[in-house]
């Protein structure tokens, strides 16, 4: 995904800004499916000061952006610049983006690693930051992909997922980091797969189960009469129904410490 999102947005901005965006963003997505939570919401920082630039130079009759070696100027001037720009570009470039960007920012300078109090909020902070990060990144796959359609929208819908660190989902792995049964395991990946059919093959492999047969005739169809997943037997495919994911959000997750 991230090669395929790379290759749509240098099409339209600077390579060394796309570079410099997705090493930051996969560093922040890393920390926090690791729980490395204080680093990620840094990472976080360092993702909107690129953003920013990229709204720059998107904006600029001539391109131009602040330099890599320069400081950016005051959020709040940034955030009236962008929201005088001309009205023909889009609102998430002239309001929307940079609205959540000073929001991030106060997470950053006012809260960032210095935290005080009785609640530790580095984890809802750093569920804030990774969630804005992947709106604003599915948002410019939104306004600037050259790709089909359908290409574009897995892009998005990969993107805007809900984040769940005991999973890991990164250069085509998958698995669950949490010791648990087969039943769970694969109730909290099709969970985090959201709406979309999953091949049985892949979802077996994904919680490395030995033998796809009998996952087919212990696991999936025992949910299935449950009503926890639809499994669809001819085309070997499977989905989350509403009482399974009420399942991962009521049991699993808390039971995992998430």
């Amino acid at each position: 995904m991230i090669q395929l999102l790379q290759q749509q947005l240098e099409k339209h901005f600077p390579k060394k800004l796309v570079s410099k965006l997705l090493l930051h963003y996969s560093k922040l997505k890393s920390n926090y499916l690791n729980n490395k939570l204080e680093p990620g919401e840094l990472n976080g920082g360092k993702f909107a000061e690129i953003v920013i630039r990229l709204l720059e130079y998107a904006t600029d009759p001539q391109h131009q952006y602040t330099p890599l070696t320069q400081s950016l100027p005051r959020i709040d001037t940034l955030v009236q610049k962008f929201e005088q720009a001309p009205k023909t570009f889009d609102d998430s470039l002239r309001l929307h983006i940079p609205r959540v960007i000073k929001a991030l920012y106060g997470i950053r300078s006012k809260r960032g690693v210095g935290h005080t109090g009785d609640i530790d909020a580095n984890t809802m902070d750093a569920t804030y930051v990774i969630s804005v990060c992947n709106w604003i990144l599915a948002e410019l796959v939104r306004l600037y992909h050259d790709c089909p359609a359908d290409d574009a929208q897995s892009i998005v819908d990969r993107l805007v997922k809900r984040s769940i660190p005991i999973i890991y989902d990164r250069d085509g792995i998958k698995t669950v980091l949490h010791k648990m049964d087969y039943d769970n395991a694969t109730l909290l990946l099709l969970h985090y797969e959201g709406e979309r059919d999953v091949p049985v093959n892949s979802l077996c492999k994904w919680i490395e189960h030995p033998n796809v047969t009998n996952f087919k005739d212990k696991v999936l169809k025992k949910l299935h009469k449950d009503k926890k997943i639809y499994f669809d037997q001819k085309k070997r495919m499977c989905r989350i129904l509403p009482p399974g994911s009420k399942h991962v959000e009521e049991v699993i997750l808390p039971e995992s410490g998430n």
